[in-house]
């Protein structure tokens, strides 16, 4: 998980990341946390099994990892009625991708930090409260921390253009989004009426954003139907930064499929006009 995260941030622009141990110290912690209380948070219950700290800063103190910034990402999937353990690989990259299909969570997965700690954790049924043993769990835990150390200057693209992601070549996207908290298009039940794999464009040193001409089309040439552009104007949930927008198609993508994005506009006062393509995965 850690090598396609660090890839594609290589391969788009985005600032480098390293990993550390301690913050995987954390990371897994939380992912055993997850599937021995059977529940999806980022905020543990003191006096709970597995309890190391109730929000991730504290995790991050009780490995001794300083901090200036800290965050984390999440993805996890109960399976009930299933005799299976997970495949802790399969589900690994199958979360990490889902992770940069969802506007809030690829903020934080591209973002500006300086160091990352990652732990997929599966298991068989939950022993406190599954009598059946018919559960089965997995959970990806992605810390990201930027050490208080390092400069903070270190953490801001430095172009004075855009970075994207998907980009030029990034290959086995998602085709969709099915689920995200907070629900980044409000009133649609993502589960029953999911979007495409969203395009994220950021601008460089923090720049402010405008977007004056953006669209999608497929292998066929036919342009894709696309929501709203989501960006911090539009965004009910007032999660995102000025340098940020996303494209969201209103539909699915296909599966192993090429689509060609184009985004016109202006980071900041210098203007930008890019075409680039990207494919699907399964």
């Amino acid at each position: 998980m850690y090598q396609l995260l660090s890839a594609e941030r290589s391969r788009c622009g985005f600032t480098p990341i390293q990993r550390d141990a301690k913050l995987d110290i954390a990371a897994r912690s939380h992912a055993l946390w997850i599937l021995k209380n059977w529940v999806s948070s980022h905020t543990e219950t003191p006096g709970t099994p597995g309890f190391t700290g109730v929000e991730v800063g504290d995790r991050a103190d009780a490995v001794d990892y300083d901090y200036r910034f800290i965050g984390e990402i999440l993805n996890t999937q109960f399976f009930a009625n299933s005799t299976e353990v997970p495949n802790w690989r399969i589900e690994g990259v199958t979360r990490m991708r889902s992770l940069m299909a969802a506007p809030y969570h690829m903020t934080g997965a591209f973002g500006g930090y300086h160091s990352v700690g990652i732990s997929i954790a599966v298991s068989a049924a939950n022993p406190l409260a599954d009598l059946n043993q018919t559960r089965r769990g997995a959970a990806l835990v992605v810390n990201l921390g930027s050490d208080a150390r390092k400069h903070e200057e270190s953490l801001e693209l430095q172009t004075d253009g855009i970075v994207t992601y998907p980009c030029q070549g990034t290959t086995a996207t998602a085709t969709k989004l099915s689920s995200e908290f907070p629900n980044p298009v409000p009133g649609r039940n993502l589960g029953r009426n999911p979007v495409g794999q969203p395009i994220m464009v950021v601008a460089g040193k923090k720049k402010v954003l405008t977007l004056d001409d953006a669209t999608i089309h497929d292998a066929l040439n036919q342009t894709l139907v696309l929501l709203p552009i989501l960006n911090h104007a539009s965004d009910k949930n007032e999660g995102l930064a000025t340098d940020t927008a996303f494209l969201i198609p209103d539909s699915p993508l296909l599966p192993n499929s090429r689509y060609t994005v184009h985004v016109r506009g202006s980071s900041g006062s210098t203007p930008f006009d890019s075409t680039f393509s990207f494919t699907t995965g399964n």
